[in-house]
């Protein structure tokens, strides 16, 4: 009942609210401290990888090794 008067006191669905309460029901303000350490480690990871895989490229490139699918797609995302 509780959620309910919550839910249209700020405009959002009830389906909307239960599943905000199902998503982060449990969870507490450590739980979020806990997670940005954690985001920020997978944001670094993700750049390191796209990093390893453009030298990968550039390689293979300058050996004249390169796969003509993957070079179409690297210009296409370059000339954005």
């Amino acid at each position: 009942m509780l959620l309910r008067r919550c839910s249209a006191a700020d405009g959002t669905s009830n389906a909307t609210s239960y599943n905000w309460r199902n998503k982060f029901g449990g969870t507490d303000v450590t739980d979020g401290k806990r997670s940005k350490p954690i985001q920020e480690e997978n944001a670094r990871l993700n750049r390191l990888l796209a990093n390893q895989a453009l030298d990968i490229h550039l390689r293979k490139k300058a050996l004249g090794r390169t796969d003509p699918a993957l070079t179409t797609l690297w210009r296409s995302k370059t000339a954005v």
